[in-house]
């Protein structure tokens, strides 16, 4: 969401002609298959890939940095795929926020930082709920990012699923764990509908 708001909030309020542009360039990683994606990823951080030989041909750094098989190769792959997810609800509901409240409370004494917590962040609530529902189970749920660019030292529920299911040979834990996430989703829409009403 840290990402995703900003994104959204920029392509929201930008002039009408250039949105449809802006949502496309969100959309282009989706023309190419996920794992495609994901190995261009592999290959950009590796050891002797693009970003370390930039890094060392500009003479920033004396030896490669090691990128690969670490949880900020996990958080980067994740946001990376699931990133237009968050944005695209929240841009949907920045896109029918009425720009005249958010002229009114400043109107009325509020600076940005007000404005933002008390008038913005309410009225995009439901974008931010709904964004929330589509990346928090499928990227907890995600096998494929942890194991190519984890190299399962950071895994999540997923891959631990997965295991379960193919070497550890242990499908009733894999399936109690299937549950329990399945369960977890159940309650991120409970908390989220709660959210909304309140």
């Amino acid at each position: 969401m840290i990402v995703g708001f900003p994104a959204a909030w920029f392509i929201g309020r930008a002039p009408e002609r250039y949105r449809n542009l802006l949502m496309t360039l969100v959309m282009i990683p989706f023309w190419t298959s996920f794992l495609i994606r994901t190995y261009a990823w592999i290959t950009i951080l590796s050891r002797d890939g693009f970003l370390n030989a930039s890094l060392l041909s500009l003479g920033l750094i004396q030896e490669p940095l090691v990128m690969m098989y670490t949880p900020f190769a996990v958080v980067l792959g994740l946001v990376y795929n699931y990133l237009p997810f968050m944005i695209l609800p929240i841009y949907t509901s920045v896109e029918k926020l009425d720009n005249a409240l958010v002229e009114a409370a400043h109107d009325l004494g509020a600076g940005p930082i007000r404005a933002f917590s008390n008038v913005i962040i309410p009225l995009t609530r439901p974008g931010i709920a709904a964004g929330a529902l589509l990346v928090f189970v499928p990227s907890i749920a995600m096998f494929a990012i942890t194991s190519l660019m984890g190299g399962g030292g950071n895994p999540t529920i997923g891959e631990v699923i997965q295991k379960q299911f193919t070497s550890a040979r242990n499908p009733p834990f894999g399936a109690a764990l299937g549950t329990l996430l399945l369960l977890m989703f159940f309650l991120s829409i409970w908390f989220t509908r709660g959210r909304k009403k309140a």
